[in-house]
């Protein structure tokens, strides 16, 4: 990045790095446990029937960390890195977050046992019950409700925050929902952008995944496109960091000046939602100088495959084989055909129609956007834009993390779309060093017969819809788990106002006293992850491990497995919920995809992991799950909603040129924060000693235009809602936009929420929360 670069945000390299070395030292990726942890809980106090307990730590940071769990007279007193075998300890890991349990275990706001609520909805008005009366009180509404409203008005959530099979919100709440035969709301959150490059590459959103991370140190040009990982995902970015230490060429593309950016040799900070343009505009740089991979395009994508004019469908033979210009012969004929030569560039009449090859298509699009076309909409200097196309294009292998930042908007999927298309045009899919967005493999795989021991299933729904089935009667009772939805689900007052007050009842199992617990009925204290045993899904990482118990739970708590076994014996199908917690841990796994994999029990007892990829894992090898087998850039999937191409439309709301941008100026995102995983850790002493408080990171252009001054306390607001807040100067923020750390709980904020301000509105084709697709103003707040 050049110095003139940074003075348009009027903020100096030397100040920004000032302002984040304080943090820089929080990911310690590949180290033993801390000099900040030793100095805050150091105790030398005799071994006296002290052990070492692996355990997991299991958030949605997508990182897994494996833990060594000091117990002492029972007691937790310490955790440390968990290290695996030497083959695999590049993957050692532990970050502070993880180190904090010992204070959420004996936090003094830890639920320990069953409560009731005896006072209005949101009171915080509780009062103890037994197990017994908790379970038979949910058994029988479960019942009455399935009769009265049929099977789905009972619904579960099971968000993400535990990737434990029997306990996490992808195994043991599955099983119980598929013998109740109810619904289970699930995605709508970071599937946008998942959504566009998997409509290119083929398959689910998540099954799009990445080369495993001790590949990426072989990438040598990366663009990091809208990824705040040095705060969310501080264990990846070793992976990155390994990377550039060998030479790799990191291009950030992020509208704020983030730690990434700080270490970019390219930072392009794009107006948010332009994202889509700046993609095409180095496809135009690409395509107009031949930067692409010829062969590639070839051999592996749609390029040569004849579109009809007509109806703008694949051409076809007789017999359904993709047609191409045979530039030989100069006819048309099957892709397959030997001794056929496919034209790149081919635009027919065929049998009467109009046909141009989808190269072609491409073509004509991004010629629209030339970098200084693009410069214009992305905010940009117009050779920053054709500097990036060429690195990119010209340095191999080459990849793209793709992150949620984008994902956020209301057509994220497109920048989707274009990321998977730079990544085939420079021909680097299958290659041993490309990065693309996540690495996902642990949960591609699973055990439907452990699933669905019956043979009966739950109504699967998009969480987003939740809103509209609740005001349509379709839900009447909600039971949440590994969820804070109260706090992270968008347009919190519906939530309040219309949602909550037409649910018969509302369950929650939690370990303290969040924000949606606040709005329980019923709350049911569960387990620590340090007080549970099963398998655990590694997150971005070729592992399942295996979770140890270290104590046992506190006060009257259970694990999530043990509360759906006390309600399956309620509800008439307790027999598929017997066994301890190994037993059924060793029955999931009990399947041809794990032997195959190589998973086993023993392994994964004695290691605390085991490794289900071989080493290492380069997705796309063997071709794309397509139905044409090639990368469909050009994509008749997506042709139903006019997407097959990528093109640029603003954001619904975010956008220039939306309704809201007359009366709400600002562009209101959230992201990560260092000290919190979502809403995770938000009450942890350790960590609010270092944030203690939100603030909202305004530029002081605009905050001046408003009369604010560094540190006034102001009032963000919208039709929606509103939150008050301290705010903070930042030169890292663009003017027009502010930035607000997501995951604080209600009561940290002096009033409102940051969750007033957003909204669900739903696009049919990815049903994907907007989270960033926001718009607001800000003003000095009144009587604080």
């Amino acid at each position: 990045m050049q110095d003139n670069e940074l003075q348009r945000f009027d903020i100096s390299r030397r100040g920004f790095l000032k302002g984040s070395a304080a943090f820089g030292a929080l990911g310690l990726a590949g180290t033993g446990s801390s000099i900040w942890f030793k100095q805050a809980t150091a105790i030398s106090a005799p071994t006296v029937n002290e052990k070492k307990v692996r355990s997991v730590c299991s958030p949605n940071c997508w990182q897994t960390c494996s833990h060594l769990v000091t117990v002492r007279d029972g007691k937790v007193v310490k955790t440390e890195m968990g290290p695996f075998p030497k083959e695999d300890e590049e993957y050692n890991r532990v970050c502070l977050r993880g180190l904090t349990h010992v204070q959420r275990i004996y936090h003094p706001d830890r639920i320990t046992q069953p409560l009731k609520r005896v006072g209005e909805r949101g009171s915080g008005k509780w009062e103890p019950i037994s197990w017994d009366e908790a379970l038979n009180t949910i058994a029988q509404k479960f019942k009455d409700t399935q009769a009265q409203h049929g099977k789905e008005s009972v619904a579960l959530y099971g968000g993400s925050g535990n990737y434990g099979i029997l306990n996490g919100g992808f195994g043991g709440i599955l099983r119980f929902a598929g013998l109740l035969e109810g619904s289970v709301y699930g995605g709508s959150i970071d599937e946008a952008m998942l959504h566009g490059f998997s409509t290119v590459v083929g398959g689910p959103a998540f099954g799009a995944t990445s080369n495993e991370p001790v590949d990426w140190k072989n990438c040598k040009v990366l663009i990091l496109w809208g990824s705040s990982m040095a705060e969310s995902q501080v264990q990846s970015t070793k992976f990155i960091n390994d990377a550039r230490e060998n030479g790799c060429k990191l291009i950030v593309v992020d509208p704020r000046f983030s730690t990434m950016a700080s270490k970019a040799d390219l930072w392009l900070p794009v107006k948010p939602g332009s994202d889509p343009v700046l993609a095409l505009s180095m496809l135009q740089v690409i395509i107009s100088e031949k930067l692409y991979d010829l062969d590639f395009v070839l051999k592996s994508t749609v390029a040569p495959f004849l579109v009809r004019e007509d109806d703008k469908k694949f051409l076809k033979s007789a017999d359904g084989k993709y047609m191409v210009w045979d530039s030989v012969s100069r006819t048309a004929k099957a892709f397959d055909t030997p001794g056929v030569k496919p034209a790149l560039e081919a635009s027919q009449e065929i049998d009467g129609v109009n046909c141009n090859t989808s190269f072609v298509l491409l073509k004509k699009l991004t010629d629209e956007y030339t970098p200084e076309k693009a410069a214009e909409i992305c905010d940009l200097p117009a050779e920053d834009i054709r500097k990036a196309a060429k690195m990119f294009a010209t340095i191999k292998p080459g990849g793209i993390r793709g992150s949620m930042g984008i994902d956020r908007y209301y057509n994220g999927d497109i920048i989707g779309q274009g990321i998977a298309t730079l990544l085939a045009m420079t021909g680097n899919f299958g290659k041993s060093g490309n990065i693309q967005n996540l690495f996902f493999g642990p949960f591609e795989l699973t055990n439907p017969g452990w699933l669905f021991p019956a043979g009966t299933f739950y109504t699967n729904k998009r969480l987003i819809n939740i809103y509209d089935d609740v005001d349509q009667g379709k839900t009447k009772v909600l039971y949440a788990m590994c969820s804070n939805f109260m706090n992270q689900l968008t347009d919190r007052n519906r939530w309040i106002q219309e949602v909550l007050p037409k649910l018969d009842m509302v369950v929650v199992a939690d370990l303290f006293y969040t924000p949606s617990v606040k709005y329980a009925d019923i709350v049911l204290p569960v387990a620590h992850w340090y007080e549970t045993e099963e398998i655990v899904m590694g997150g971005e990482m070729p592992f399942f491990l295996y979770r140890h118990k270290a104590i046992e739970p506190q006060g009257e708590a259970k694990p999530d497995w043990e509360i759906w076994k006390g309600l399956a014996e309620r509800l008439g199908f307790g027999q598929y919920f017997q066994g301890s917690p190994e037993e059924q841990s060793r029955a999931f796994i009990d399947d041809p995809a794990f032997k195959k994999a190589g998973v086993t029990m023993e392994k994964l007892k004695r290691d605390g992991m085991a490794r289900a990829f071989p080493r290492p894992f380069i997705p796309y090898q063997d071709g794309f799950k397509t139905e044409s087998g090639r990368v469909e850039f050009y994509s008749e999937k997506a042709l139903t909603y006019g997407q097959e191409l990528p093109y640029h439309k603003w954001p619904i709301e975010a956008g220039p040129d939306s309704p809201e941008a007359k009366k709400y100026p600002l562009v209101f995102n959230t992201q990560h924060n260092r000290f919190r995983i979502h809403s995770t850790y938000c009450n942890v002493p350790w960590l609010l000693e270092l944030s203690p408080e939100p603030t909202v990171h305004v530029n002081p252009k605009d905050a001046k235009e408003r009369g604010i001054k560094d540190g006034d306390v102001v009032e963000l607001f919208n039709d929606r809602g509103h939150v008050v807040v301290k705010s903070v100067f930042s030169e890292a923020i663009r003017p027009g936009m502010v930035n607000l750390d997501q995951g604080w709980w209600d009561e940290y904020y002096i009033k409102g929420h940051h969750q007033e301000l957003t909204h669900a509105k739903i696009k049919p084709e990815t049903t994907n929360f907007s989270f960033s697709d926001v718009r607001i103003d800000f003003k000095k707040a009144e009587e604080v």
